[in-house]
């Protein structure tokens, strides 16, 4: 999820930005315990995991590549789906006006 915000929407990092706010807050077990226990977060785990687990995605974050090949490939990607649904549509167009046409 982290990973896809940070490309797709850097602008607008929610995700990352909770993140950096937990590693903040959060500095051993009795912390994450008072953000469960408020209802911040949801815990299945130990709290010494959850403690564990917020600097490993601030990592994640960290390590994202910023390199322009995957923001151009991304960018390629995008453009051939939005391709393919257009000329999709466009036959679909295409043949009800000919059915439309015979009908007449």
């Amino acid at each position: 999820m982290v990973a896809f915000e940070q490309m797709h929407y850097p602008s607008e990092a929610y995700v990352t930005d909770y993140f950096k706010i937990l590693d903040f807050l959060v500095y051993n077990g009795d912390d994450v315990d008072l953000l469960v226990r408020r209802g911040i977060i949801t815990s299945i785990k130990d709290n010494n995991e959850v403690l564990s687990m917020i600097p490993l995605c601030l990592y994640e974050i960290g390590s994202f590549p910023d390199d322009p090949v995957h923001k151009w490939k991304a960018c390629v990607k995008t453009i051939s789906i939005a391709a393919v649904v257009i000329l999709v549509l466009t036959i679909v167009q295409t043949f009800c006006s000919v059915v439309s046409l015979f009908k007449s």
